[in-house]
């Protein structure tokens, strides 16, 4: 070996020693009177479960305000709903996308349509459960026509 190999390893060694006495002449840590007797028992429920969609999505026009209604029952089964949460939009372009939450009372929705030119746009609505988890949307399909220049003709259909 050479000697600063030598000399490396007897720091090492030096140095680990210092350290094994300082440690061994530390304070053990004193008792002390606290301590974990009670047991903790969780008192909370914990239940899984589907928020289940509204069903029977119905549609109606009425050209002579041009409005279309969406109306629909109330989901069977599954969690409690707190409401429902609609959509409306339009894919064509100057298009507009609303929407917004009903309370779960409701079971129609009924609205101007925006489309702006003739096309379709798609409404659709979702129950809302606890924690705000949403069901499967059902959607319906609004659409504009123009049979006759100055006049407006709105369809829905729902699949």
């Amino acid at each position: 070996m050479t000697g600063l190999r030598r000399a490396r390893r007897r720091t090492a060694v030096t140095t680990c020693a210092l350290l094994t006495v300082v440690a061994c002449m530390l304070p053990i840590p004193a008792s002390t009177a606290a301590g974990w007797v009670g047991a903790e028992n969780a008192t909370g429920r914990f239940a899984t479960g589907i928020v289940a969609p509204p069903t029977g999505l119905v549609c109606s026009v009425n050209q002579a305000q041009s409005t279309v209604t969406f109306s629909w029952r109330s989901p069977v089964g599954g969690l409690t709903r707190i409401g429902y949460t609609w959509d409306q939009s339009d894919p064509s372009p100057g298009g507009v996308q609303k929407g917004g939450v009903l309370g779960v009372e409701f079971r129609s929705y009924t609205f101007r349509p925006s489309l702006p030119a003739v096309g379709s746009g798609r409404f659709q609505i979702s129950a809302i459960g606890p924690g705000g988890w949403r069901s499967a949307p059902l959607w319906g399909t609004v659409s504009r026509k123009q049979p006759l220049r100055g006049s407006t003709e709105w369809g829905c259909s729902v699949p």
